[in-house]
């Protein structure tokens, strides 16, 4: 009885264990996945789950990561107008309310600022199309799959189940660099608010 008891309370520890323990382990390599930080991914929204990521690059003792699945959609900005990502609402978001909610204090320490932009820096963002393009040079690698959750809030979904995803765009415009259904790249009204979301951070390595 002493036995199962304890091989009980050994699997209750490994259960509680924060999601960021996955992203501890230096061996970090890319193209391999980890979890880091809780948002919601059901369809009720009821219960954050921990958040996997697609490590896209290992640089030192920092691992850039993009998360494996559209999280939610919303508008790059919230009016069609000409407008930066230094501007748009959604990095706004991004380092504020997301932050917030996705990521513990703790957590949000192992988040570096990043440059996303000439004297912009930013915790939380969205990978540039040159970026995109870079670290997943195949269009079926780029396809957007939505959570449960980001289907509920009405993320544009094709009948293959994959979505759109918006990407940064510096220069000033009213249309967006993003990912279309197919996985090629493509410009959308900054204000279209069924284009998904897939965050990127860098985070340093322990």
């Amino acid at each position: 009885m002493n036995v199962v008891r304890n091989r009980l309370a050994l699997l209750l520890c490994l259960l509680i264990l924060p999601a960021a323990s996955a992203a501890e382990d230096a061996s970090l390599y890319v193209g391999g996945r980890v979890f880091f930080g809780n948002y919601m991914q059901q369809k009720s929204g009821a219960d954050k789950l921990p958040v996997e990521w697609i490590v896209m690059d290992v640089a030192d003792d920092r691992a850039l990561l993009l998360s494996s699945s559209v999280l939610l959609n919303k508008q790059y900005h919230t009016n069609w107008k000409l407008v930066t990502w230094e501007k748009c609402t959604l990095r706004k978001w991004l380092n504020s309310t997301f932050l917030d909610l996705a990521f513990s204090a703790e957590e949000q320490q192992r988040i570096l600022p990043t440059e996303t932009g000439q004297g912009i820096t930013d915790k939380v963002f969205l990978l540039s199309k040159e970026e995109a393009v870079r670290y997943l040079p195949d269009a079926e690698e780029r396809k957007g799959i939505p959570t449960e959750f980001a289907k509920r809030l009405g993320t544009s979904i094709w009948p293959d189940g994959t979505c759109k995803w918006w990407l940064r765009t510096n220069e000033e415009s009213s249309l967006s660099d993003a990912v279309y259904f197919d996985g090629s790249t493509c410009y959308l009204c900054v204000d279209f608010d069924t284009t998904g979301v897939r965050p990127a951070i860098w985070i340093a390595i322990q």
